[in-house]
């Protein structure tokens, strides 16, 4: 499934902690039609591999659809993404991997 990763946005909770946390790096595919999470995120508390509860789709910042309708002159929005918060490579499963998230989308 690793050639054909879908991002999405996923919702975390670690079963040790229960710290929650939330992420737009979530990558997997579709298994009949039910979206499948290829790659986790470490707990930073408890230094677990956590796998999301439950994902969505990416959002658009600007306009809140799925299916954005404000990119223009075929530029892009960046979608669900905090500018001021950095990937945390470190705690990313794939990026640990060797496959960083960067290069993905």
């Amino acid at each position: 499934m690793a050639s054909d990763l879908t991002r999405s946005y996923g919702f975390f909770r670690c079963p040790d902690c229960k710290k929650q946390w939330e992420s737009s790096h979530v990558y997997g595919g579709f298994v009949n039609r039910k979206f499948k999470t290829e790659y986790g995120q470490m707990c930073k508390a408890c230094n677990i591999m956590v796998k999301p509860y439950r994902t969505e789709r990416l959002k658009c910042r600007e306009c809140g659809l799925e299916t954005c309708i404000c990119t223009l002159d075929d530029k892009r929005r960046k979608r669900n993404i905090d500018e001021k918060k950095p990937h945390r490579s470190d705690l990313c499963e794939k990026c640990r991997n060797g496959i960083p998230c960067a290069q993905s989308f």
